[in-house]
């Protein structure tokens, strides 16, 4: 046992200037722990243990437990002078704080722990942790202590470094001397008696700086033992973590260690003390004796808290086999394959993926069915629009004959006119010319009825342009004179003269559904003998996003009951007709953006209204 004088001014200092603790006899014990932690800042395998030791008696109680806790920083300080700094600051502290249990963290804070409470209470109990099963006798403890030792041996790091290197002969021990290291300070005695096999290479209390050049040339049959360091031999202050960097960057074996908090810092792991399990052990007791208002009956038992730990990062890095491994053992940091993480996430993604996939490529297939649909529709519509401006065609042979015979005849009259006139004694040259001008014009106009046909009638896919809807309502009108006159019918044109209407479209398809309603309306108006027989077109524009252009005629009207079939296919009110004629004008009319509707005309006759974008709404 450390029986230095240092922690004897400390402990009766503490104890004769007024620290309040009050035994056992007191019933119960003040629930108030005082824990003498020997670590400093930086030591993070202590800080683990407290957390652990207050989240554990972190329970409703009546009354709670209040916890004090004080790190001596017996690691790196020591000394008459700072034990009597320490003393005041305690004393001071805890004037009028009765305490009613120690928990003594390390070998040394133990130590300070028995001494302090023989000077002055005896039968205060007292709690410890950290402390190796050999770093102080158990039979020399006094009455009313108990505890958890840790279970360290070389056996434990000489089996770990097997478990790394093959053919294991050297272990190089790195850190402070192990008589100053607490629980590892009986260690020093087996560092002079290595077991048979393999040599141990002493690198202790080594300035930090001599210890990096020799882990970085060490044989490839040799581990590294990593204890801890907390003041190197040039005297430099560290925290074990960052000594543990430091050796870590420059070592070329793997490091084993023996606390879990270096494990994945650069050490490959060993069997190792859980500080979270060394604090829940050392509340259990604590709640145990506060139960039984004593220590001495509780024995002292060993601690579960060390464990196989070991970082799959450092084990990928030497390339060592986990199935090399002590059974149990609990590997750390393992950067799972992404299968193995996202099994399920990379399942329900792929089938998702899979099946907008396919609802992709099915909407893509049937889209490209609906186009091939649609040019096909439009190829049979246009076929059909074809077949019935033949049939029109046919229809209105007579008068289209009789157009062109009245310019035929006329130049056959003025042929042999002119011929009379030059065969005269006498030629009369001007009469002659006259005729000749006369039989040119003729000829012209044949032509021109010859053209309008051909332009209406012929089968082909022309680009839409801007057209004159008033032109477009003349020539289309052009076509059936002989109609309109033998008929006896009344045209009446209401066209804007002050501006031009104008639609962008396909003319031929827009002169078949004017000359289809033209022809419709006369049809309707050849049994009327009552009244006039009255055509009358209007075309007009309201703004210039809309043409309306209006046929309506004095005939005997529509049949309401007709109405709603007017422009179905095959439905027709002639005898002799298909029923195609208003059906394929209203497929052109809307292909044209548009809409094409029938109404009554008042008392007599109907109004069919094609109402078409304007020649700015169609261009955009």
């Amino acid at each position: 046992m450390l029986q230095s004088s240092l922690h004897r001014i400390l402990i009766v200092g503490v104890f004769t200037t007024g620290l309040s603790l009050t035994g056992a006899h007191a019933d119960p014990l003040p629930r108030v722990v005082l824990i003498l932690d020997q670590s400093g800042p930086g030591l993070t395998a202590y800080g683990q243990i407290v957390s652990a030791f207050r989240s554990s008696l972190d329970v409703p109680a009546d009354p709670a437990v209040t916890i004090y806790h004080e790190k001596l920083d017996l690691n790196v300080f020591d000394g008459p002078a700072y034990q009597n700094v320490l003393a005041t600051f305690v004393t001071e502290k805890y004037r009028d704080r009765p305490i009613g249990m120690i928990v003594a963290l390390g070998a040394r804070a133990l130590h300070c722990s028995i001494l302090l409470r023989d000077k002055q209470r005896p039968e205060i109990p007292i709690v410890f942790a950290g402390v190796g099963d050999e770093a102080t006798e158990l039979s020399e403890l006094p009455p009313n202590v108990t505890g958890r030792t840790i279970q360290v041996s070389f056996e434990n790091y000489i089996m770990a470094a097997r478990h790394l290197v093959s053919g294991l002969r050297q272990l190089a021990v790195v850190g402070d001397p192990l008589e100053r290291q607490g629980f590892r300070s009986h260690l020093k005695r087996a560092l002079l008696s290595p077991p048979p096999g393999v040599e141990f290479l002493d690198l202790t209390g080594l300035p930090i700086r001599n210890v990096k050049e020799r882990v970085a040339i060490l044989a490839s049959d040799s581990a590294i033992l990593f204890t801890t360091l907390n003041v190197d031999g040039d005297g430099k202050v560290l925290t074990p973590r960052q000594a543990l960097d430091t050796i870590a960057r420059s070592a070329n074996r793997p490091i084993v260690v023996d606390v879990e908090t270096h494990v994945g810092r650069g050490a490959a792991g060993g069997f190792v003390v859980r500080p979270a399990v060394v604090g829940k052990e050392t509340a259990e007791l604590v709640s145990r004796v506060f139960d039984a208002g004593t220590a001495s009956r509780i024995p002292i038992t060993a601690s579960d808290s060390v464990w196989p730990v070991f970082s799959w990062l450092e084990l990928q890095k030497w390339g060592i086999d986990e199935r090399f491994l002590p059974p149990g053992s609990d590997v750390r940091f393992r950067q799972t394959q992404m299968w193995d993480r996202y099994r399920w996430q990379i399942v329900l993604f792929t089938a998702v993926f899979l099946l907008q996939s396919f609802l992709i490529l099915a909407f893509l297939y049937e889209d490209r069915r609906r186009r091939v649909a649609e040019a096909a529709s439009a190829q049979l519509r246009s076929e059909l629009a074809h077949l019935d401006r033949v049939a029109t065609a046919g229809e209105l042979s007579a008068s289209i004959a009789h157009e062109i015979r009245q310019p035929l005849a006329a130049i056959v009259a003025f042929g042999t006119a002119g011929l009379r006139w030059l065969t005269r004694n006498e030629p009369d040259l001007p009469e002659a010319r006259k005729a000749l001008r006369t039989i040119v014009d003729e000829g012209h106009r044949a032509g021109q009825v010859i053209e309008n046909v051909r332009a209406m009638f012929k089968n082909n896919a022309e680009p839409r342009t801007v057209l004159d809807v008033a032109a477009l309502v003349r020539k289309t009108l052009a076509l059936i004179p002989g109609e309109i006159r033998k008929n006896d019918i009344v045209i009446t044109l209401e066209l804007d003269e002050a501006q031009p209407v104008q639609v962008y479209g396909n003319e031929v398809q827009l002169r078949q559904v004017l000359l289809n309603l033209v022809t419709n309306a006369i049809d309707s108006m050849k049994s009327i003998t009552d009244r006039p027989r009255q055509l009358r077109v209007t075309v007009k524009s309201s703004n210039p996003n809309t043409v309306s252009i209006a046929v309506e005629d004095s005939g005997p009207g529509i049949d309401p009951r007709n109405m709603t079939r007017l422009f179905d296919p095959f439905f027709s009110t002639k005898p002799s007709g298909m029923g195609l004629g208003l059906s394929i004008c209203k497929s052109i009319v809307e292909a044209h953006d548009g809409r094409l509707t029938a109404t009554a005309a008042g008392r007599y006759g109907a109004v069919f209204r094609i109402v078409l974008p304007g020649i700015a709404e169609s261009m955009t």
